[in-house]
């Protein structure tokens, strides 16, 4: 099943996701995709909250937010899917102009995020744990993977080593602050929620186990190391009811939910 989905989800890459022509979602004017060498840090994860984040909305959260909350959380949950299995196939071998096809998929999937991020960022952003991923998403790690992604898009298998460039930062910053978001936004859905996490590449077994022992790598969040509750950064989360419902399984495999569209009119 595993295999499968990801086939269907490379087969997919290319058309996934609409984006206009020419996107270029970098705001430095000196950004060229097709000759910048890539995007790198140090990226530093956040460990507090902002002192603007006093707490998530106090009173009662409307039905026709709640469904857009959702909608959300499995939108980006697709997303995420969708560059993580561009991550997966991207080091096979298939020809360039395949490769630029897929990365250009990922690239626009990986923008689309942020749409998702706002629409729940107006509700819990000012949650203390949201304001620790929000701060660590905003820190150059999500607009690295950005540029990495398109960079990849325009200039092909020359810049292949980007994608575990884009692994290291996604797997222990990135994707445990997205985690955090769904996590949150969950709490305030309530009752009937449905649960999502991000979706991991393959590369993340490897790279939260050589990190597991370096807690200040990840941001404070739930689930990971220095979190509470702690855990690996993989989308377990203990205490968690249905915490793995996603379709994510041990938080490593492709294979997401069907998603169910609700129209609110």
């Amino acid at each position: 099943m595993k295999q499968s989905m990801q086939a269907i989800l490379v087969a997919l890459l290319p058309v996934f996701v609409a984006a206009g022509p020419g996107i270029n979602p970098n705001p430095k004017a000196n950004f060229d995709p097709t000759t910048s060498r890539g995007t790198f840090g140090p990226f530093v994860p956040a460990q507090r909250a902002a002192a603007s984040a006093t707490g998530g909305p106090t009173g009662p959260i409307d039905e026709r937010t709640k469904q857009a909350m959702q909608l959300a959380m499995s939108n980006w949950q697709t997303d995420t899917g969708i560059v993580s299995a561009f991550q997966n196939a991207g080091p096979n071998s298939m020809s360039a102009q395949e490769f630029k096809g897929i990365a250009d998929g990922a690239f626009k999937a990986e923008v689309d995020e942020l749409s998702h991020k706002a629409v729940l960022d107006k509700v819990i952003g000012k949650d203390p744990r949201v304001s620790i991923a929000n701060l660590t998403l905003t820190n150059g790690a999500f607009q690295s993977v950005v540029d990495n992604l398109q960079i990849m898009s325009k200039q092909g298998t020359t810049r292949i080593n980007l994608i575990d460039t884009i692994n290291q930062v996604r797997c222990v910053q990135i994707l445990p602050s997205i985690d955090t978001y769904m996590l949150v936004a969950a709490e305030y859905i309530g009752q009937n929620v449905q649960q999502r996490r991000a979706v991991r590449p393959n590369a993340c077994e490897d790279i939260l186990a050589a990190a597991s022992g370096n807690g200040t790598a990840f941001p404070n969040v739930p689930g990971t190391p220095n979190g509470s509750p702690p855990g690996r950064g993989d989308g377990q989360i203990s205490g968690v009811p249905d915490a793995c419902m996603s379709g994510v399984g041990s938080g490593m495999s492709i294979n997401p939910p069907p998603i169910t569209l609700t129209v609110i009119h």
